[in-house]
């Protein structure tokens, strides 16, 4: 059977723009290799549900590439799973970057947050939203559904609880659809 995967982190896994994509980056950082089969890079909007984008065979290089040409307007989360020849599977850290103009009529403010973040929602469909809040490797940090039902909202988030860091703001309409995400710093 297969063994439970385990996370590790030493690939120097990179995603970051490129012309019209987002070139993702890793490498072996000179480790032996000779009991790996395959790179598998995974690719996710939400940083939960991943799809296998790409597999790359080992090469002696020991460095890769991969060229996302069809990268999402917002949040794209990616990882390695790596493929060993003993049949256990390892995960590398998750990378996160954001793509394209993703405010979609959602401002965010101020940037960097003392203790409350404000949003300004003007324009959306008026529907049930989840406003989540993710850490950059796509963990929810935290989460709450609120009820559009006019043009122009004003919204407060009370932010005092969270640890000083670097945060994404996703706001997530009933079917699941990511309507923005936003980093921000606290």
């Amino acid at each position: 059977g297969t063994l439970p995967i385990s996370t590790i982190d030493n690939t120097n896994l990179s995603a970051s723009k490129l012309n019209n994509g987002i070139q993702v980056k890793w490498n072996t950082n000179g480790r032996a290799v000779n009991n790996i089969i395959k790179y598998t890079l995974q690719k996710s909007t939400d940083g939960i549900n991943f799809i296998d984008l790409a597999s790359l065979n080992i090469n002696t290089a020991q460095a890769y590439t991969y060229f996302d040409a069809n990268p999402n307007n917002g949040a794209n989360f990616y990882r390695i799973k790596i493929i060993y020849n003993n049949n256990q599977n390892k995960l590398t850290q998750t990378v996160n970057v954001l793509y394209g103009d993703n405010t979609n009529g959602v401002k965010i403010y101020p940037n960097p947050v003392v203790n409350n973040l404000n949003l300004q929602i003007n324009n959306i469909a008026f529907n049930t939203y989840a406003i989540k809040i993710l850490a950059l490797d796509g963990k929810l940090i935290s989460s709450q559904k609120i009820t559009i039902n006019t043009t122009n909202v004003t919204l407060s988030l009370p932010l005092t609880i969270i640890a000083q860091g670097k945060y994404i703001l996703q706001i997530v309409n009933s079917n699941g659809t990511i309507i923005t995400a936003q980093k921000f710093v606290k």
